[in-house]
């Protein structure tokens, strides 16, 4: 007779691999993608493009490629403000971009002929055009965290305003016995919940076993 075993910290290792649920099409990020041009319309290269969240202070300085062209992948999302600097011409500073999860943005810049420690500022007005993703985003601000009446005092309430979302079903996590998190528990477009990531502050906040939203702040 044949026994299988295992010592106490390779049955958690292996717990801990089975107990992990997949995850599918998420994304706690945004990117940012543009070109930098002059006023006749030529690509400038070389320029120095820094991405900024205002509200976190994260920048992520880049270089225009021959083209002109600049990424800044897997950005937190945010308020953001872009600036470009290079010799021979003024300072752009283009602020008012709100960058949400999933989203992809596409901004392009004009620089003028100048002196470099002259900067033009300028504010996004219209919206941005998004060419780069199929990806559907949906942002809940803290306005609406303030003045949108809850009546369970929970925030993943407000997921029921994103598209194809559902909210409430204890079915989404092969079990009846997590009714009780029934506000925690939904589903978008018809994907399971374990599917979901939550993070707060940054931090995962999931469980290893059902990968379900752990606590909900009020």
């Amino acid at each position: 007779m044949t026994k299988n075993v295992c010592s106490g910290f390779l049955c958690f290792i292996m717990l801990l691999a089975l107990s992990v649920a997949p995850l599918f099409g998420q994304a706690e990020s945004g990117t940012v993608v543009g070109a930098v041009s002059d006023q006749a319309g030529a690509s400038v290269a070389g320029a120095t493009v820094t991405v900024l969240n205002t509200g976190t202070g994260f920048a992520r300085p880049l270089t225009t490629n021959e083209q002109g062209q600049f990424t800044a992948n897997n950005f937190p999302p945010g308020q953001i403000t872009i600036t470009v600097e290079k010799a021979g011409f003024n300072k752009l500073v283009r602020s008012g971009i709100l960058l949400t999860a999933a989203d992809a943005i596409t901004i392009n810049l004009q620089l003028h002929v100048g002196d470099v420690q002259q900067s033009v500022e300028m504010s996004a007005t219209a919206p941005l055009l998004e060419a780069q993703s199929a990806a559907v985003s949906n942002l809940v601000d803290i306005r609406q965290l303030a003045e949108l009446p809850i009546n369970t005092r929970q925030f993943t309430a407000l997921t029921a305003l994103a598209s194809g979302a559902y909210v409430g079903s204890a079915g989404n996590l092969s079990g009846a016995v997590y009714g009780l998190r029934a506000t925690n528990n939904f589903s978008v477009n018809g994907s399971q919940a374990s599917n979901n990531s939550v993070l707060i502050d940054g931090m995962v906040n999931a469980g290893l076993w059902l990968n379900n939203n752990v606590m909900s702040p009020t």
